[in-house]
Order: structure tokens, then C-alpha cells, then sequence
């Protein structure tokens, strides 16, 4: 499920994801974990070091998914 990222791919992205599963109760890594996603990985394309079109889906599906995109 491809969606579009308004958010450009930052370290001040990654803090924002820390922040919204903190706020929720729950680690980055855990999040990870129970979705299925590779934690370095997630990690690489909220920062936009990994910038290719799978990275920018899952950038996209967390976004989406934390209630941060819409």
C-alpha cells in the first residue's frame, strides 16, 4: 500500500516516530518488532539514508500508521 510521504526524511522524523510510540507507550524497537519491519532499517528510511521507493512505503505505512500522516 504505497502512500505519499509529506514528511521528509530527517533525524528530527525518527525523534518525532520516538516520540509518538513513547507517548503511546512503546519503543521504537518493540514497534518494530510487532510490526514486522527490520529496526536498522526503519530506522535508515525515517533518516533518509536508505531513500529508495521500498524505504519511502515503509517511511509512508509507519507514518500512516503512528497517526502522524494521514
Amino acid at each position: 500500500m504505497p502512500t505519499d510521504v509529506n514528511h521528509t526524511p530527517s533525524e528530527e522524523l525518527l525523534k518525532e516516530v520516538r516520540v509518538c510510540l513513547l507517548i503511546k507507550g512503546e519503543s521504537f524497537a518493540s514497534y518494530c518488532q510487532r510490526r514486522g519491519h527490520i529496526r536498522q532499517n526503519a530506522a535508515a528510511a525515517l533518516i533518509g539514508k536508505w531513500n529508495g521507493p521500498k524505504a519511502a512505503d515503509l517511511v509512508g505505512r509507519i507514518l500512516v500508521d503512528l497517526g502522524i500522516e494521514r
